[in-house]
């Protein structure tokens, strides 16, 4: 990567980002899916309290976001039930 022009850098950035949002609409539409199929062969699904991990991640959560340019996917993470 290092040894790309800043052009070449900058299409597989974006190519990059496009990626994620396709592959996180992709895993939103198909999550559901998946539960009802595990579901109607059996398989219990667990769901759990997921506040005592949102507090126990705080912290790093807070320095990532502030520290990097992880905002805009931690915000995407914290936007799925």
């Amino acid at each position: 990567y290092s040894s790309l022009t800043d052009k070449q850098k900058q299409v597989i950035n974006e190519a990059a980002k496009q990626a994620q949002q396709v592959h996180l609409a992709y895993t939103a539409e198909l999550f559901p899916h998946m539960y009802a199929n595990l579901k109607s062969v059996g398989v219990k699904i667990t769901e759990i309290d997921k506040q005592p991990f949102i507090d126990a991640t705080e912290e790093y959560r807070s320095k990532y976001i502030s520290d990097n340019k992880l905002k805009d996917f931690v915000d995407k993470i914290n936007s799925f039930e």
